[in-house]
């Protein structure tokens, strides 16, 4: 049950990492860009576009949100094979 915790708690940060990722890249896109709408609207706007997309199953959306932890994901299972070849190199001498 530990390792379960262990990612219950990975899961969360990743998708408070998610959920923040998109005021990183709302003020770069108005530092390269300029304003984000014509009205000038802010960051608020921003996050109701991307919530009205989660809530419409965007796949984009979701990818934004769920991207810092997909990619954690995805180093992980990378990184499987290695450690289990260097466990059992370690085992056997």
């Amino acid at each position: 049950m530990r390792w379960l915790r262990r990612e219950a708690i990975i899961f969360a940060v990743m998708m408070l990492v998610g959920l923040l990722l998109p005021i990183a890249i709302f003020h770069t896109g108005t530092l390269l860009l300029g304003e984000y709408t014509a009205t000038g609207e802010g960051v608020r706007h921003l996050y109701g576009d991307i919530f009205a997309d989660l809530f419409a199953g965007s796949l984009f959306a979701w990818l934004l949100i769920l991207g810092p932890w997909l990619g954690i994901l995805m180093l992980r299972i990378l990184w499987w094979p290695l450690s289990r070849r260097r466990r059992r190199v370690t085992a056997e001498a």
